[in-house]
């Protein structure tokens, strides 16, 4: 599910620079900036998913670094498109939540941080921009940090029902492993059993045939000793 919400995540964000290009949001100077913005997004997006492909690193290391490129994107980003009273500040919220989802909430406090400082310094003049309006900005901010820990107690609690699944899998296998040893002890006892009852059948009819022998044998022994 993170995996495929991060692909939609760079879609969505190529999609929606190109859209706001496309209603005339930039100027001519801006506007080219913004496309040598999204091809350089577009190149190590498609180098990530191409090393990831063929190298078959572990996914949290690719992430990690993804992470990195993905918060410079997002500053420039911003800083093209207004600054600190830009639309595309929700993509730091989409960033820090996701990670905050994936990681935990400790990574995703983190990634908050990070998120709220380069928000800082994203508006034309700096940090400036966020003294003239520091409310709104507190207020931006703050989200950050409530969609880090709401998506990383959301994650802490996944994490301990799968713990828990696996807790209970791994326990019914072992009753059935149990389970199953049980049943082959019966199978064999069950064998035994009949091997047993089989060779009394024959002990009980071999004594049938030495007694039906045994009785004329009498017989002619009596007829003998008469003779």
């Amino acid at each position: 599910f993170i995996d495929t919400a991060f692909s939609v995540l760079r879609l969505l964000c190529v999609l929606g620079v190109v859209g706001w290009q496309f209603v005339g949001a930039a100027d001519a100077g801006g506007s080219a900036r913004l496309l040598q913005l999204i091809a350089a997004f577009i190149a190590y997006s498609s180098a990530i998913y191409l090393v990831m492909f063929v190298t078959r690193l572990a996914t949290k290391t690719i992430y990690a670094v993804a992470l990195i490129l993905d918060l410079v994107f997002i500053y420039f980003l911003v800083r093209l498109t207004g600054g600190t009273a830009s639309d595309f500040y929700l993509a730091f919220c989409l960033i820090t939540t996701l990670h905050a989802f994936y990681y935990g909430f400790r990574f995703g406090v983190l990634v908050a941080t990070a998120s709220a400082l380069l928000y800082i310094f994203s508006g034309v003049d700096g940090p400036v921009d966020v003294a003239a309006d520091w409310k709104s900005f507190a207020l931006k901010v703050a989200f950050l940090y409530i969609f880090a820990l709401f998506a990383g107690f959301l994650s802490e609690m996944v994490r301990r029902d799968r713990a828990k699944i696996e807790g209970l899998n791994t326990e019914l296998e072992a009753k059935q492993t149990n389970l199953e040893q049980a049943t082959r002890r019966i199978r064999e006892t069950q064998e035994q059993l009949m091997r047993s009852e089989k060779l009394a059948s024959i002990g009980t009819l071999a004594a049938e045939i030495a007694h039906e022998v045994n009785n004329p044998l009498d017989g002619i022994q009596n007829c003998l000793r008469a003779i």
